[in-house]
């Protein structure tokens, strides 16, 4: 097999990468300039807007995403199960009613912010740290000017308004020791 057979995925997938960079970067440029006809107190109350999508999206990320201590995993699950119960509960006496947050969603929201801020999977040897980071931010900044990313960001904007208007984040969490007398 010649080289150029092997590298032919890895080359398909970087112009299929490219092509979608390049549309998301027009989108981006057309907003841009729709914003330069705001007042700065408007344009300062978007990016405050858009600032605060990312850290929702990050927070609940590190949340409920499962890393490699034992510690984290408990944490993190303990989290999960506590935001489904909250909202199963908790989310049917809303009005209008909201519930019906599931493992899936949750799971979809880490992956989404595991996309936003890590080299994208099979790109080791392919594109540069500084390739990579560039398309994080392109996607962080897509994600907060709230353009679909891949069919996910509407579910994982979904989910965080889900878990926003359930209660569950007004909550404090308080862990007790369970006693084995």
């Amino acid at each position: 097999m010649r080289l150029s057979e092997l590298l032919a995925p890895a080359v398909a997938e970087e112009r299929a990468a490219a092509a979608e960079a390049a549309a998301m970067a027009t989108r981006l440029e057309m907003e841009a300039l729709s914003a330069q006809q705001l007042s700065p107190e408007a344009a300062e109350a978007v990016a405050q807007q858009r600032v605060e999508e990312l850290v929702k999206l990050f927070y609940f990320a590190r949340l409920f995403g499962c890393l490699d201590s034992a510690n984290q995993v408990d944490s993190a699950e303990l989290e999960r199960t506590t935001a489904l119960l909250w909202d199963a509960h908790h989310g049917a006496w809303q009005q209008p009613p909201v519930g019906g947050l599931s493992e899936r969603e949750l799971d979809g929201l880490v992956l989404l912010s595991r996309e936003l801020t890590s080299r994208p999977a099979g790109a080791a040897g392919v594109i540069s740290h500084d390739a990579a980071m560039a398309r994080c931010t392109q996607l962080a900044c897509a994600y907060a000017a709230g353009v679909e990313l891949s069919g996910s960001a509407a579910a994982v904007r979904g989910c965080v308004a889900q878990l926003l208007a359930s209660g569950f984040t007004a909550q404090v969490p308080t862990l007790q020791p369970v006693r084995m007398d």
